[in-house]
């Protein structure tokens, strides 16, 4: 696969390998220039959770997508890899919000911290998901938010 400058667009499902599905996420993956512009524009007027790494926090990329969101969009700050708690405290603080949109902004932590949210959202539990029983299960939420990824890298 060749990136180029252009922004593209790729439908992507994960999967552990081509013989043994395990995790089923269904995605868009935004890359190239203008990708940060065209996630500002996506969540703009959005109900959107924002995921941001600390060390980013005060940066004026952060502050551009925060203002894009309505004023209400709740901002979580990671400072830690995410565990099983802190992740049960968040579901039990938005879970039953309806994001439109869920946005991680920064280091591994912090788009693991938001990918575990989704799952726990689009699978009710995130325990097992992709072994055993649970291995190639669809998510049980019909609707799920959109994930936008901003690797503080780029």
């Amino acid at each position: 696969m060749t990136v180029n400058l252009n922004l593209r667009y790729l439908q992507e499902t994960f999967f552990n390998s081509v013989n043994d599905s395990r995790f089923y996420c269904p995605s868009k993956i935004h890359w190239g220039v203008n990708a940060f512009d065209t996630a500002c524009r996506h969540v703009s007027g959005e109900v959107a959770l924002l995921f941001i790494d600390q060390g980013i926090a005060d940066s004026e990329n952060v502050q551009a997508l925060v203002s894009a969101c309505q004023p209400d969009a709740p901002v979580v700050i990671v400072r830690s890899p995410p565990s099983p708690s802190a992740v049960d405290r968040l579901f039990a603080k938005y879970g039953e919000k309806q994001f439109s949109t869920v946005v991680a902004m920064g280091g591994g932590s912090t788009m693991d911290m938001a990918k575990i949210y989704l799952a726990r959202c689009m699978y009710g539990s995130v325990d097992g998901i992709g072994m055993r029983e649970r291995r190639g299960e669809l998510p049980s939420a019909e609707k799920h938010a959109t994930f936008i990824a901003i690797p503080s890298t780029a």
